[in-house]
């Protein structure tokens, strides 16, 4: 499924933080580029992850690293 920004594996969450830049790696087609991303995130998705996204600006966002945090805790603590 290849690499994440970051994944707490007990909790199963994934963050993934959007830029631009990566639309203009691998293919160098950003639309087969988006294809993929939607693919891989919905594999992630069956395998049981929540996946969050985030646009850099919404990184330094404190209600966005609030809401990870429940939702790391809220994951956990059904387990």
């Amino acid at each position: 499924m290849g690499r994440v920004d970051f994944c707490h594996e007990k909790a199963k969450i994934i963050v993934e933080v959007d830029g631009m830049g990566k639309y203009g790696l691998g293919s160098g087609d950003p639309k087969k580029e988006i294809e993929k991303e939607k693919l891989r995130e919905s594999a992630l998705s069956a395998a049981g992850y929540l996946v969050i996204r985030l646009t850099w600006r919404q990184l330094y966002r404190s209600e966005l690293f609030h809401h990870i945090l429940n939702a790391t805790a809220t994951r956990l603590s059904s387990n």
